[in-house]
C-alpha cells in the first residue's frame, strides 16, 4: 500500500475514532503557540488509537476526477458553485459597503469579460508548464479551520518577504494565470499589501487570492469535501504548474488554502520540500466565526461554511453544528501533523500572530532561507469579541465541551 493510500485509511479511521470519543482531543490549546512539526505525542496517540478501531474502519474513496487546467473556470473561480444562494449573497455583499467584498463581485465579472483572452493564453500556459525545469524553490502553504487567521497569515508573510504569490489577476484568468501574470512589468506589489479582508476576498489587482480555482485542478472540486488521494495525472499536473510558476517569477511562492488541514499530507508527499504554516484558534471564537459566516455568506445559520465532517448528518442545531466542526478540524490537524514530517510543518496560534508577528515571520525567514522580513509586521488587534447573546454562548460553549473540545 503506496503512502498516500496509508493515509487515506488513517484519516477516516482516526476522524471516526475521535468524533465517536475514543480520544480526548490534544489539538488547540495543547499546542504550544508556534512550534514545528507534528510529532507531538497526541498525533502519534490519535493514530494508534484509531488503528484500534477496526470496527469504524471503511474502505478508500476512489480517486475524484481532476479538472483539466480551463475546466470549471469562469465566474465560479469568482463565486464558488457551492453557495447555496449567489443572488441572496450578492445582495448582502452590497449592504456590507465593504472595499474588498465589492472588489471580490467586479474580480468574478471581470474574470467573464475576460475569458476569450484567458482562453487565448492557455496554450501559452501549457507551454510553461511543459518547458519548467525540473528543480524548483519549495512552496510555503498556509492552511487551518476556515475563520483561524488564515488570510492574516497569508497576507503578513507576503507583505514581510519579496515572495511571489497569488493574485486577484490570477483569480480572473483561471485558465492561465502564469501566462496572464507574466505579462506585467510589476505583478508583486508586496509593500502594499495590507492586513485586511472580507472572507479572505482582498482589494486591488495585486491583492492576495485564493486561487482556489486552481487547487481544484488537483483537490475534490467540491469545496465542502475532504480530498481522499491524488491521482496520479493530478499529481503531475500539479508539481508541473508549481515548477512553472517558480520559472517564470524567480521568486519563492506563498499560497493559502483552508482545505489543505485535511489534506496538507497528501500535498506534501507529491510536493518535496514544500512547508505548511498550519493555523489554530480559541475554539469558541473560531466557533462563533464559522456561526457568523454562516449567516454572511449563505445568509442560513443552518448552512455549512468550509469543509466539515461529510459523514456527520447534521444536527439541526447550528450551534451543535459548528462545535464539531471546530472537533472535525482539530482532529484533521491531529492526522495532517501526524503524517507530515516535523520539518515541514509550522503550528502557530491565531492569538500569537496577533500579538507577535514578527517572532513567527522570523522564524519562517529562517526555516525557508529568505533571511530577515524585509518589512516588520506591525501587531494587530485579534477579534476576541463575544457576539453572541448570554444564552447563546453557554450554549455554544457547553456543546464545544460536549463534543470534546478542550476550552
Amino acid at each position: 500500500m503506496g503512502g498516500a493510500d496509508l493515509l487515506a485509511n488513517q484519516r477516516v479511521e482516526a476522524r471516526a475514532a475521535c468524533l465517536r470519543g475514543a480520544l480526548t482531543p490534544r489539538v488547540g490549546r495543547a499546542w504550544p503557540p508556534l512550534v514545528w512539526g507534528g510529532t507531538g505525542i497526541a498525533a502519534r496517540e490519535c493514530e494508534r488509537t484509531c488503528q484500534a478501531h477496526p470496527s469504524l474502519r471503511r474502505s478508500r474513496m476512489p480517486s475524484t476526477p481532476q479538472q483539466a487546467p480551463g475546466k470549471g473556470a469562469g465566474v465560479g473561480a469568482g463565486i464558488p458553485s457551492h453557495f447555496a444562494n449567489p443572488w441572496g449573497l450578492l445582495g448582502r455583499i452590497l449592504r456590507t459597503r465593504d472595499g474588498d467584498a465589492y472588489y471580490a463581485l467586479w474580480t468574478a465579472l471581470a474574470s467573464l469579460g475576460l475569458s476569450p483572452l484567458d482562453r487565448l493564453l492557455e496554450g501559452r500556459e501549457l507551454e510553461l508548464y511543459r518547458s519548467a525545469p525540473s528543480g524548483s524553490r519549495p512552496p510555503l502553504f498556509v492552511c487551518g479551520p476556515p475563520r483561524s487567521g488564515t488570510t492574516l497569515a497569508f497576507q503578513t508573510l507576503v507583505r514581510a518577504f519579496d515572495v511571489s504569490y497569488p493574485t486577484n489577476l490570477v483569480a480572473m484568468f483561471p485558465r492561465a494565470p502564469i501566462a496572464a501574470t507574466r505579462r506585467l512589468s510589476r505583478p508583486f506589489r508586496n509593500a502594499s499589501i495590507e492586513p485586511r479582508s472580507y472572507y479572505g476576498r482582498t482589494h486591488h489587482w495585486y491583492g492576495t487570492s485564493d486561487a482556489l480555482h486552481l487547487w481544484d485542478r488537483w483537490l475534490d472540486p467540491d469545496r465542502r469535501k475532504i480530498t481522499r488521494r491524488i491521482g496520479g495525472e493530478a499529481a503531475d499536473a500539479m508539481r508541473a504548474f508549481f515548477r512553472a510558476w517558480d520559472a517564470a517569477f524567480d521568486r519563492p511562492l506563498v499560497m493559502k488554502n483552508n482545505s489543505l488541514n485535511t489534506s496538507a499530507a497528501l500535498v506534501a508527499a507529491e510536493l518535496p520540500g514544500s512547508v505548511f504554516v498550519m493555523l489554530q484558534r480559541e475554539p469558541f471564537f473560531l466557533a462563533q466565526a464559522l456561526l457568523r459566516a454562516r449567516s454572511a455568506i449563505h445568509g442560513d445559520p443552518q448552512a455549512v461554511y468550509g469543509v466539515d465532517d461529510p459523514d456527520r448528518p447534521r444536527s439541526g442545531d447550528p450551534l451543535e453544528d459548528v462545535a464539531l466542526q471546530v472537533a472535525f478540524h482539530q482532529h484533521q490537524a491531529q492526522i495532517q501533523q501526524a503524517a507530515t514530517p516535523d520539518d515541514r510543518l509550522l503550528i502557530l496560534d491565531y492569538e500569537h500572530l496577533c500579538a507577535d508577528p514578527l517572532e513567527w515571520v522570523r522564524a519562517i525567514g529562517e526555516r525557508m532561507g529568505w533571511g530577515g522580513p524585509l518589512r516588520e509586521p506591525a501587531p494587530q488587534r485579534p477579534s476576541l469579541a463575544v457576539r453572541l447573546e448570554t444564552a447563546k454562548t453557554e450554549r455554544l460553549r457547553a456543546a464545544l465541551k460536549a463534543a470534546g473540545v478542550a476550552l
